[in-house]
């Protein structure tokens, strides 16, 4: 059986571009027997899914804790877990944090590095 495309003509005139369903004349979104689960779709996929289990706390104070969180994200999205919204929320804020963590190791570092180099510029005489 081939594949066409959907015969519904929107109201500009314009045919719809969309691939009408195996052995009919429209689409998903056109078709009169599925008509009100495509509306019903559409409603319910601006909709936010809530988080089926509550998510553990997971301290993060270094990129290695991050690596460790973001596995239990991706472990947790293959099984179905959480949704994939909330995980790619996770995974752009460990990114954040850790740019933030390395960030602030620069600085540490950087203060220690000022603090040897303030005493061997000034070197307390005896």
């Amino acid at each position: 059986m081939e594949t066409k495309q959907c015969s519904y003509t929107k109201e500009d005139g314009q045919q719809c571009s969309a691939w009408a369903l195996k052995g009919e004349d429209y689409c998903f979104r056109h078709s009169p027997g599925t008509r009100a689960l495509s509306l019903e779709a559409s409603r319910k996929g601006g909709l936010v899914k809530k988080t089926e289990i509550p998510l553990e706390a997971i301290p993060i104070s270094t990129p290695r804790d991050a690596v460790v969180l973001l596995t239990k994200t991706i472990n947790e999205v293959r099984a179905g877990k959480i949704d994939t919204r909330v995980a790619n929320t996770i995974g752009y804020l460990a990114g954040v944090l850790v740019r933030a963590l390395e960030v602030t190791e620069v600085a540490r570092k950087v203060d220690e590095i000022r603090a040897v180099l303030l005493v061997r510029a000034n070197p307390e005489k005896d």
